[in-house]
């Protein structure tokens, strides 16, 4: 069998399966958990274990796969086996956590699975354009307009699906463009570059880029470049970055920290730090302070579905 080969345990998968190249197609959980169930077995168990212990650093271990001193990993065949499991679970988990943020929106309420009609237009009229581009809404007309949208997790399920995670308020918009004021902006995966036009709308000099690896998701516009993260910094040298919803675990955030043009730099993400973004990259960056910016987080939308915002900046000499 091919290293990157694993038979799963579902009756519907036959013995050569590429794991890997199905895991780049971003399958969903329910095929996951239909395709692995000995893996989402395993993953439902460290992850209950671990929100019973309220144990972060278990959390940690299930989420970003850091290996620990006394986890030794098999050579060979058995080896490279055992890492593409690994990167199973680990993305079940991922989704997982996801899918907690979109039940707190429902508050465990029983949501149906499909979002009604009604709903459907309130939140569309609320959240996009007539051409379905995502807006900019007031904060105060969005707390009027969304306790209509009765189907909140189905809705916010589906705006996953389509690589969306969050929706900005024109005061968060407003908030970010004071801190930016006239210095250099680069946003970094910037995905539909939804942030960057509403920055940009607000007069901040901002550029997008993005290295377009999630094209089966998201449909790029043409004011975003095509360029890694890496290269994009040294290219632009900006003295301010921001990134929203980056990865988590991703190679890309540390290099943020290297470039000495960098002042701040600002990460819309989950408050389920295991969610998203390079949190050992955040840790390891002596010349940033990092403030978690409460009141910015609450102007990312909705506010039940537990967003973060990190403001980090570089330390005076």
């Amino acid at each position: 069998m091919p290293d990157e080969t694993v038979a799963p345990r579902g009756d519907n998968v036959k013995e050569g399966f590429d794991v890997r190249a199905w895991l780049g197609s971003r399958p969903d959980l329910q095929s996951m958990r239909s395709r692995f169930p000995d893996e989402w077995a395993r993953v439902e168990n460290d992850m209950a274990t671990a929100i019973v212990e309220r144990s972060a650093e278990r959390l940690d271990e299930i989420l970003v796969r850091r290996e620990t001193a006394t986890s030794a990993r098999p050579a060979g065949r058995k080896g490279r086996k055992e890492e593409t499991l690994r990167l199973v679970r680990q993305r079940m988990a991922i989704l997982a956590i996801q899918r907690i943020g979109t039940d707190a929106v429902t508050q465990g309420g029983g949501a149906s699975s499909t979002i009604g009609r009604m709903s459907a237009a309130v939140a569309s009229g609320l959240l996009r354009d007539g051409d379905g581009n995502k807006k900019p809404v007031s904060i105060r007309v969005f707390r009027l307009a969304w306790p209509f949208v009765r189907d909140k997790g189905a809705f916010l399920s589906r705006e996953q699906a389509r690589g969306t995670y969050c929706f900005l308020s024109r005061e968060f918009v407003d908030a970010v463009a004071r801190m930016v004021g006239g210095r250099r902006c680069l946003e970094i995966a910037a995905g539909d570059g939804t942030l960057t036009r509403f920055l940009a709308g607000a007069g901040v000099p901002v550029v997008a880029v993005d290295d377009m690896s999630w094209g089966h998701e998201i449909r790029y516009p043409d004011f975003v470049g095509k360029m890694d993260a890496r290269e994009a910094l040294k290219v632009h040298a900006p003295e301010v970055v921001i990134c929203s919803w980056p990865p988590p675990g991703n190679p890309f955030e540390a290099a943020v920290f290297e470039t000495p043009s960098v002042q701040t730099y600002v990460v819309v993400g989950s408050r389920y730090a295991f969610a998203t973004g390079a949190r050992e990259a955040y840790r390891a960056a002596p010349d940033f302070s990092c403030e978690t910016a409460v009141d910015l987080a609450r102007l990312v939308l909705p506010p039940e579905a537990g967003h973060e915002v990190l403001v980090f900046r570089r330390r005076s000499e």
